[in-house]
């Protein structure tokens, strides 16, 4: 329990740091709430499509530990906002330089496009070779941090510029950057004002660190609507080159552009900017709101755990992982993990209590009571499931069997010797193994017919939580009951989690949005 409270508690410290990070670094180099909300749209979609893909593995048969959501979510919003990065930071770079909405989202797509192909081709062959280690769990988190980076990569190529060209107005107003535009370094001036600033600029001058360039527009006259770029300066405007001349100039520039872009990243710009991809993108982007809403995506992450991943931490290949698994797979599927429900008499920590207040007639018989009820309701009265604890077993090749309190505070109190009956003795060793010393509690192990951490195991231990705490709030009952099991502290570990993720970002999104809008009012 302490473990699976600090595992929670360690990541809900990390997302409040993580999140308000990477939206600080997008706003604070792209400057344009405007455009960070393509970020959002592309982490969204990116965050569906990756889960549901998972979701899709992990009902096909596929092992999928509890650690694969977590690791594929980290993955994704780190790669997402990096991508984004790339293709808005180049594309507020081209309007900078005077280019056009439609050679803009084209130049970014070459410029960048192929860096992050680079960079999502490198991660999915370094994630593909993690599965060369010979432990199963590493495995399934090769698979899905595998599925999150190719998410990332499309999702980001596909979205982006068809979202450029299709809000052009509302996205290039407040894009400009300063530190984008090529003119004159009005620092240079501001220094030379005084002795001190003309040895500063002389000795930067002088190592590198400043550099005159010229100013650079734009060509768009190529067929291909490729940007050229064209170096002027005042002098060769003083001096008056002939047209001739001018134009031959153009001509190698242009075809020295050409060279330094390759044919792929051609066709992939005009690909990315044509109709049909723009009503390629929608009908992605209008799926992926359906399944988040509907179907079995980062909303529903208990789905990606159908079988019994806590023997994957167990070396590939070994004996011991062999026999759990088959244990799992021939036995009853729950009896690798069976509930324990610890039933305490009311009051035993005050001075009143005495010893052996599990015996009282009222503390029996509600222990006995809530048992018959949990076969009743959650175990189809005992076919899918046995409990065993000393006041009350059942089994589905049996027909249940009570214990009366007399009976079992007798046995209790029976000094055991040759002539004592066998049913006594075994009576007396349950009740060592299952009650404390001071006989003030009482244990009971549920076993349902149930794979650990599977879907349904979660219904069920859903279902039994609302029972116990129905019975704790009544007032009058007279005994507390408590409940551990792997899938409780499982379900405990994701809702402490996952249940915070919506709220950061909700919560980060707004003071990002709100902070850069107040500062760039853009």
């Amino acid at each position: 329990v302490d473990g699976t409270k600090s595992a929670a508690r360690d990541l809900a410290r990390s997302n409040p740091l993580c999140i308000p990070l990477c939206f600080a670094v997008l706003a604070s180099v792209v400057q344009s709430w405007r455009l960070m909300l393509i970020t959002l749209l592309c982490m969204f979609c990116a965050n569906t499509l990756c889960f549901a893909a998972l979701t899709w593995i992990a009902e096909s048969g596929w092992i999928m530990s509890t650690s694969v959501p977590i690791m594929s979510e980290s993955t994704l919003m780190a790669l997402t906002f990096d991508y984004s990065l790339f293709l808005l930071v180049r594309f507020q770079e081209e309007l900078a330089l005077g280019a056009g909405l439609m050679q803009a989202v084209s130049a970014s797509i070459r410029r960048s496009g192929h860096v992050i192909l680079g960079s999502g081709l490198t991660l999915c062959y370094c994630s593909l070779a993690v599965q060369q280690l010979p432990l199963e769990e590493s495995h399934s988190l090769s698979i899905g941090i595998l599925m999150a980076i190719l998410c990332a990569m499309s999702v980001n190529m596909f979205v982006t510029p068809v979202v450029l060209l299709a809000f052009p107005e509302f996205l290039s107003f407040g894009a400009l950057r300063g530190d984008c535009m090529r003119k004159e370094n009005t620092e240079e001036v501001k220094h030379n004002e005084n002795a001190s600033g003309t040895i500063v600029m002389a000795a930067a001058s002088r190592l590198g660190v400043l550099r005159q360039e010229s100013s650079r527009t734009y060509d768009f006259e190529s067929n291909d609507d490729e940007n050229v770029y064209i170096s002027s300066s005042d002098e060769d405007q003083e001096v008056g080159q002939s047209l001739s001349s001018r134009t031959e100039g153009k001509l190698r520039r242009r075809a020295l552009a050409q060279q330094n872009v390759s044919s792929f990243w051609q066709w992939w710009s005009r690909v990315c900017t044509t109709s049909q991809c723009s009503f390629c993108v929608v009908g992605i982007v209008i799926i992926a709101c359906i399944m988040a809403l509907t179907g079995s995506t980062a909303i529903h992450l208990n789905l990606t755990q159908v079988t019994m991943d806590f023997a994957l931490l167990g070396p590939e290949g070994s004996q011991t992982l062999e026999t759990l698994n088959r244990i799992g797979q021939d036995f009853s599927k729950g009896i690798m993990g069976p509930t324990t429900v610890m039933f305490v008499a009311r009051g035993v920590d005050s001075l009143q209590a005495e010893r052996g207040a599990i015996y009282m007639p009222e503390v029996w018989k509600s222990m006995n009571f809530m048992l018959k009820f949990i076969e009743k309701e959650l175990l189809d009265g005992g076919r899918l499931g046995s409990i065993a604890s000393p006041v009350y077993l059942s089994s589905h090749a049996h027909s249940p069997i009570e214990v009366p309190a007399n009976s079992a505070k007798s046995a209790d109190e029976t000094q055991v010797s040759l002539t004592t009956m066998v049913q006594v003795q075994e009576l007396k060793y349950i009740l060592d193994q299952m009650l404390n010393a001071e006989r003030t509690a009482s244990l009971a192990m549920i076993t349902p017919d149930l794979r650990m951490t599977s879907p349904e195991a979660i219904d069920w231990t859903r279902q039994l939580r609302d029972i116990i705490r129905v019975q704790n709030a009544n007032a009058q009952s007279p005994v507390d009951v408590y409940m551990v099991s792997q899938t409780a502290a499982m379900m405990d570990v994701e809702e402490g989690v996952f249940g915070r993720v919506p709220n950061l970002v909700l919560f980060s999104l707004i003071g990002c949005l709100l902070m850069m809008g107040f500062l760039f009012r853009s």
